[in-house]
């Protein structure tokens, strides 16, 4: 599970009642999900694979999770209880989460 991306791009919050909490909007659809290591070690393997991977859309990814699981992954490599809420996405554009930009793109 990639805590580091989580904490980057979703962020970790304190809630009021002192616990740790992710929030973000995606409800109970899995999202993939893979941890910078794992991308290097893919990486490599793709430039040694050499002209077979060439021209070739590689798609990567460790586990796909809910956001629920995410929290509870998170969790235990932290050794707390982390709580996950989903909000809807306008809130979640709005101020105060750390979304880097375009990351969920405004409508047109």
């Amino acid at each position: 599970m990639a805590d580091e991306q989580i904490i980057a791009v979703v962020g970790a919050t304190g809630s009021q009642g002192g616990g740790l909490g992710i929030a973000f909007p995606v409800a109970d659809k899995k999202l993939p999900d893979i941890a910078a290591h794992d991308i290097g070690r893919r990486a490599h393997g793709i430039f040694k694979a050499g002209d077979e991977c060439i021209g070739k859309t590689v798609g990567i990814a460790g586990e796909h999770l809910t956001g629920t699981q995410m929290a509870a992954a998170l969790g235990k490599a932290l050794g707390h209880d982390v709580g996950y809420a989903d909000v809807p996405p306008e809130v979640y554009r709005g101020p105060g989460f750390p979304v880097p930009p375009g990351v969920f793109p405004q409508p047109r």
